[in-house]
């Protein structure tokens, strides 16, 4: 779900509204009548319900859902106050969500609300991204895209691979002032067999996918059908895209600069992070005899035959236990236990005073 009719986007841009900082909102009684609600009170009752979700997502509802007051006159000329809402976005999503889904309107407006919302996400988590991550969030965009303008090449009659590098060629020279891929490779200073897409920055690759769509819809929209014309498009939206660049005080695509890291390097970089590490060894002053033997001095005790008072002849003179006979076998247990957690203890606060050991 990543694209919009015209009659959703007519149907509730005509609505929207922007204030003096140019944040847009919908005023609630507007919605109103385009999601086919009569009465107020109706609607008012989605709106409420929408505000509890809100807060059950641990939003503000006095943010989301801004009440307003609107003065009105009755048919008997009388002037009286009523309620209003100036929504955001997520308050029309959520009011949309909770309304009833059996009116047409209804069903758009999620569409519209739903894609909308998730477009100012991305936007809004795209500012917060490292160059890095914004050049691996482009590349696979500029893939995708690129995807669709062979496609739309190819119904223009560009057949072979000679024929769609000229008509890669004839974008990058409106683009790059005059620099083909070759060009730009060099200019970079690639070698051999390194893509330029490989070492693009994040503002370079959103200029080139800026290109590319437009290029695609140019074709489609003008039912381009020849490679000349098709060359034609290509090199004169890149070169619009040059003169926006240029209007709005950027730096031109050939002088920013090149990433050290290529695309590929990225990925085998996070890959290795994904991998798990294997296991430091930490020195330690308790070598493994001594804890052999501690582990034995443990262990023995529990060879004790279960020999009551009355039977010590059967116990062996050679040893003699370092706790009273008898045991029942859960005491003896709960000894053990006792001594292994008390050893491990030691053992612990031995490796700790060793270097590295995460206490």
């Amino acid at each position: 779900m990543n694209k919009l009719s015209s009659e959703q986007k007519n149907l509730f841009d005509d609505i929207k509204h922007f204030d003096e900082y140019g944040n847009e909102f919908w005023f609630a009684r507007e919605l109103q009548t385009v999601l086919g609600y009569a009465k107020w009170e109706n609607f008012h009752k989605v709106i409420k319900t929408a505000m509890i979700a809100c807060k059950i997502s641990q939003q503000s509802a006095e943010e989301q859902f801004h009440e307003v007051r609107k003065s009105t006159i009755s048919g008997k000329g009388k002037q009286s106050s009523i309620i209003d809402y100036k929504l955001t976005r997520y308050a029309c999503y959520l009011i949309v969500m909770n309304c009833d889904s059996r009116k047409k309107p209804i069903a758009l407006s999620k569409t519209y609300f739903a894609v909308k919302t998730r477009q100012q996400e991305l936007a809004e988590g795209y500012d917060t991204l490292p160059e890095d991550e914004k050049r691996q969030l482009f590349r696979g965009n500029n893939c995708q895209k690129n995807m669709l303008l062979a496609g739309a090449a190819h119904k223009a009659r560009i057949t072979t691979q000679k024929e769609y590098a000229i008509f890669q060629d004839s974008g990058y020279m409106g683009l790059y002032n005059g620099m083909t891929a070759r060009d730009i490779a060099e200019h970079k200073g690639l070698h051999n067999g390194e893509e330029i897409l490989d070492y693009m920055g994040g503002e370079e690759f959103a200029a080139n996918l800026f290109c590319i769509t437009q290029t695609e819809e140019k074709i489609r929209r003008e039912n381009i059908d020849t490679p000349e014309k098709a060359n034609a498009a290509h090199y004169k939206v890149g070169k619009i895209v040059r003169k926006t660049i240029a209007t709005l005080g950027g730096t031109m695509p050939e002088d920013l600069p090149t990433p050290e890291n290529s695309m590929g390097e990225l990925e085998s970089q996070q890959r290795n992070q994904l991998k798990p590490k294997k296991n430091k060894c930490y020195s330690t002053s308790v070598t493994f005899g001594e804890l052999s033997t501690s582990l034995k001095s443990l262990i023995k005790p529990l060879k004790i035959s279960p020999a009551c008072p009355a039977r010590k002849k059967s116990v062996s003179k050679k040893y003699k236990p370092n706790f009273p006979c008898p045991l029942s076998f859960p005491e003896k247990i709960e000894r053990l236990q006792s001594e292994v957690d008390r050893l491990f203890k030691t053992i612990r606060s031995e490796l700790q005073k060793a270097d590295g050991f995460p206490s």
